[in-house]
């Protein structure tokens, strides 16, 4: 089977890289289509990682609970 943008993890690349990669795919006049979304579901799931990164260090959410969540967001994203 091989791989589809829509199947890469998130956490192959920094939230940072996903943002340049992005940003280099719309200034090549790419705005929609498979990369563009790799791109933004990798960066909407950075962003649910720094949000249950926040709640961790307050004792509001366990880490295993996070990484659970995190799973699901990835998996249920490449299926849509």
């Amino acid at each position: 089977m091989s791989t589809t943008y829509a199947d890469t993890d998130p956490r192959s690349r920094p939230p940072e890289a996903w943002n340049g990669r992005l940003g280099w795919l719309v200034s090549q006049g790419e705005t929609d289509g498979p990369r563009v979304e790799e791109c933004r579901r990798a960066l909407a799931w950075w962003a649910a990682h720094r949000l249950f990164s926040g709640e961790i260090d307050r004792g509001a959410m366990t880490v295993e609970l996070a990484e659970h969540m995190l799973d699901m967001l990835r998996t249920r994203g490449a299926a849509s």
